[in-house]
């Protein structure tokens, strides 16, 4: 009896392996044709975040980072009389006409809103300096989840269209296209946020503060990643 058991024991274990290793080799193994050049358009799409300083970093199609530079002729700051002032430290403005009313940007001004922050009594704190690029942020974040958004619409438009035209459902052939599409998005995303965590990194240390005070940013984002992993499942279960 004891050697029936074992045999029945033995067979469940081998075909428990078998179903195993093949879904492990359609899932994770199978390479299947995925080219769709209509992923590839969301997956590619430019991200771009104006900073604070009035710069901006972007990532092209590429995957290159692109950051541009300080316009110094942009004004930054108005007076009450509506003349603008600059970046520039000796507090020179773009308004010829107008003199002894303007005030400059730099820690040194009169209305003490330092745009760098490298004077010593500039007030300038850990909390006020994250909230600064807070909207970079949320910027950041807004993008990524509208190209989620479109990596589901665009899974859920090929699954009812194959559907419609009786072609037989592949899952793991779905399921290798877009987990590699979200991937590639998600890895394009960290790029821009990491990007965005250096310039924060420099203005900590420029106002004398360590560039651990930027890790806090660096936790919100990995959970938000998390969730947005997460949503992204939810989106194609409920479709």
């Amino acid at each position: 009896m004891k050697k029936h058991w074992k045999k029945i024991l033995a067979a469940f274990v081998a075909l428990f392996l078998i179903v195993g290793g093949y879904l492990i080799y359609i899932f994770q193994i199978k390479e299947y044709d995925i080219a769709d050049s209509e992923v590839t358009e969301i997956t590619k799409e430019t991200y771009k975040i104006d900073l604070p300083d009035g710069t901006s970093i972007e990532l092209d199609e590429d995957g290159n980072i692109v950051e541009s530079e300080v316009n110094n002729n942009i004004p930054v700051v108005s007076t009450d009389n509506g003349s603008s002032g600059t970046n520039s430290s000796n507090g020179t403005t773009n308004d010829d006409s107008s003199t002894g009313t303007k005030t400059s940007t730099t820690g040194n001004s009169s209305n003490g809103g330092s745009s760098t922050g490298n004077t010593p009594d500039s007030g300038v704190t850990v909390a006020s300096i994250k909230q600064k690029y807070e909207p970079v942020m949320s910027s950041l974040q807004s993008q990524a989840n509208s190209r989620i958004d479109a990596l589901v619409g665009r899974a859920y438009s090929e699954y009812q269209g194959k559907k419609a035209n009786g072609e037989s459902i592949n899952y793991a052939y779905f399921y290798n296209k877009y987990t590699s599409a979200a991937s590639e998005l998600e890895g394009r995303t960290d790029k821009v946020f990491y990007s965005a965590i250096s310039v924060i990194e420099k203005e900590l240390v420029a106002n004398g503060y360590g560039k651990s005070h930027a890790q806090s940013l660096i936790n919100d984002y990995e959970a938000e990643k998390e969730a947005r992993r997460s949503a992204l499942l939810d989106k194609a279960m409920n479709r």
